[in-house]
């Protein structure tokens, strides 16, 4: 398992959509399957459940993994590393910082799941990380549209400000998000990270 999240430190884009070269082999069956025996036999704490899949979560308040086990395969559908930290003003919050789906799943609304049932019930928020992959940009907009219909708060900050989204004013969240030059160059989004608060 140490080996595991070691491994991965290099993936801190996010959420970063682990399908390519750089997916701890979980693109590979083989590996997956491995990968997956080691998460389910050690210590985790069950999220929910049905008769093929366990949706689950194994670390500390501040850095874990959370994962998605398809009893019937024996292999990861879904694997998720999260690491938490103060930030002032904004809590207790939570980043994802590395993502891998398996497109096949079978297992609908993961990411949603993980997101709002779990993560924003455990901390006061989810942030995003420093860069952001187009797989990543797509996600977060899909999260915050969906936040913003679930009522909760939405924000970019950059640096020590906070850009708060109203829906009653600004619109769509795509065109709110283009109206603030969000993503900007790149160097300068580096300094920039959505935010969603309960």
């Amino acid at each position: 398992m140490r080996d595991l999240i070691d491994k991965s430190k290099m993936l801190f884009e996010m959420p970063y959509l682990i399908t390519g070269s750089i997916d701890f082999g979980l693109g590979d069956t083989e590996n997956n399957m491995r990968i997956a025996k080691e998460l389910i036999s050690n210590n985790y704490t069950v999220i929910e459940e049905d008769e093929l899949h366990i949706l689950a979560y194994s670390g500390t308040l501040d850095k874990g993994i959370i994962f998605l086990y398809n009893n019937e395969f024996e292999i990861l559908d879904y694997y998720v590393e999260y690491e938490a930290k103060y930030r002032y003003i904004l809590g207790y919050t939570v980043t994802q910082v590395a993502l891998f789906k398996r497109i096949d799943s079978g297992y609908r609304g993961t990411s949603g799941i993980i997101f709002f049932d779990y993560l924003l019930k455990k901390y006061n928020g989810v942030v995003s990380d420093k860069s952001q992959s187009e797989d990543g940009k797509k996600f977060w907009l899909s999260m915050m549209g969906e936040a913003s219909r679930k009522g909760f708060k939405i924000g970019l900050r950059y640096g020590d400000q906070d850009i708060i989204y109203n829906k009653n004013t600004d619109g769509r969240i795509s065109d709110w998000v283009q109206n603030i030059d969000a993503y900007g160059n790149t160097s300068e989004y580096t300094d920039k990270r959505f935010f969603i608060l309960r």
